[in-house]
């Protein structure tokens, strides 16, 4: 998964807790993930910041959870040019 950083991220290699806040269900998830690649820099804002990050020790039910962040996330973004 790509996440958004403000601040200067650990560096790839480390690994850190992820929290994901379920508004609907007041549900906090925390999962541990490594972090496996970062992208542009901080003094460049142009470019979006951010870590790649791997989770670790996650379960089926979590997994599903993430999986349902995401889908909302990506609704109503077009992933083609030619989508409407």
């Amino acid at each position: 998964m790509f996440i958004t950083t403000l601040d200067d991220p650990p560096p790839p290699g480390a690994v850190t807790l992820l929290r994901f806040e379920l508004h609907e269900t007041s549900q906090m998830l925390l999962i541990p993930a490594e972090i496996t690649w970062m992208q542009g820099e901080v003094t460049a804002p142009s470019v979006i910041t951010g870590i790649g990050v791997k989770f670790l020790d996650v379960n089926p039910e979590e997994a599903a959870l993430i999986g349902s962040i995401e889908d909302r996330l990506l609704e109503g973004i077009s992933l083609s040019p030619d989508s409407s």
